[in-house]
């Protein structure tokens, strides 16, 4: 009888470190999927049936963001896994939902801020011998080639600069960007505002000292 009970006994303590095993196992996974946060913060976009963007943002300027009237720069990786050769036309912002600005003007630009030399020639004019752009753009031209890739990335060569915008644009804010394409199509798209990649600088709160402190 006293085997018997032993027995029973050791049995319900292994169960119950078997449960309780599985449920920190679980908690412990839960946790960790909670805190998981995504490596990448910009947009991937498909445009047509070849053509990819990847992690495409606004950089971030600071936590004041920028202001009416100001000047952002855009990070974009433009993908060609088509036959042939494509060319990003034209790329145009306009005001969104949620009061996100527009802006007068994107345009390509090399690292220094001055007009970044076209990679297609000059572009397109109309019968008045003016440029043809998209209203709020310029002509871009940027071609990707079958199977390559175009980075369009401050600090790394050529990249988009958007300029006059019509409103405060802040951190957690979008703006709706159209991108031109001449094979692909055209592709509009909420564009996110980059990260920090450095953290912010913490300060250290002060409290009075207690009376007779320090005596």
């Amino acid at each position: 009888m006293t085997v018997r009970i032993a027995r029973i006994g050791a049995s319900l303590t292994a169960a119950a470190a078997l449960v309780i095993g599985v449920s920190a196992c679980s908690a412990g996974q839960v946790t960790q999927t909670a805190d998981t946060v995504a490596a990448v913060p910009g947009a991937n976009l498909q445009v047509g049936e070849y053509i990819m963007m990847n992690d495409v943002m606004i950089t971030y300027p600071g936590p004041q963001g920028y202001p009416s009237g100001g000047t952002a720069s855009m990070i974009l990786r433009i993908f060609n896994n088509g036959p042939d050769a494509d060319v990003l036309k034209a790329v145009s912002v306009s005001p969104g939902e949620g009061g996100s600005p527009g802006a007068s003007d994107v345009r390509l630009v090399n690292g220094g801020g001055a007009p970044a030399p076209s990679d297609s020639g000059s572009p397109s004019a109309d019968a008045s011998g003016g440029p043809v752009t998209t209203p709020g753009s310029s002509a871009i031209n940027v071609t990707i080639l079958p199977n390559d890739k175009q980075a369009l990335v401050p600090g790394e060569g050529p990249y988009l600069e958007v300029s006059g915008l019509s409103g405060a644009f802040k951190p957690g804010q979008s703006l709706l960007v159209t991108f031109e394409f001449e094979r692909a199509g055209t592709k509009q798209a909420e564009i996110p505002m980059g990260l920090p990649t450095v953290p912010g600088e913490r300060s250290h709160a002060e409290f009075p000292e207690a009376e007779g402190e320090g005596h």
